[in-house]
């Protein structure tokens, strides 16, 4: 007996190499995207897979200069050494803070990289804490470098209620 396999049931190699491609197109311009938001952990993540799963793409030598261009920006880039609080009410615990900023999916404490959006971020997501536990004040942000050669790559960061 032969078996016919009808041509609208046969996969064509092309069609898988051009999908392959275009996957592999996906992924590095992805990896492009987040290296520009400054995402340098995600986008070498992207970049590796990319590397793995197709690694005879034509973007596989460009992919390769992304992720080494991707963790040089990693190493470089500052991580925050400190957040401290300043004239907050004393009814507002650090851990109410951190669960608001986890709910705003913030990125906001030590050992991790400093990203200014996130300082932002953080510092409108106090004041909308402060406002809807009916002490509606404006918060500052700022950020200072750190001077110790052990951590030379690193940021303080301290949010202050600012007085009406």
């Amino acid at each position: 007996m032969i078996l016919v396999v009808p041509a609208w049931a046969r996969t064509p190699e092309p069609v898988e190499d051009t999908r392959d491609a275009v996957e592999a197109a996906r992924l590095f311009e992805d990896g492009q995207d987040m290296l520009r938001a400054g995402r340098y952990g995600a986008a070498g993540v992207t970049f590796r897979t990319l590397l793995y799963v197709y690694p005879e793409s034509s973007l596989a030598a460009q992919a390769r200069l992304a992720l080494r261009q991707a963790e040089d920006l990693e190493a470089q880039a500052p991580v925050v050494r400190s957040v401290r609080y300043h004239k907050l009410p004393r009814t507002l615990t650090t851990e109410e803070i951190r669960a608001c900023f986890a709910a705003r999916e913030i990125v906001l404490a030590p050992e991790q990289r400093y990203d200014p959006r996130d300082v932002e971020r953080a510092r409108l997501a106090l004041q909308d804490l402060l406002a809807a536990r009916g002490k509606p004040a404006g918060v500052r942000a700022a950020v200072h470098p750190n001077g110790h050669p052990a951590a030379p790559h690193s940021v303080e960061i301290l949010f202050t209620l600012a007085r009406k």
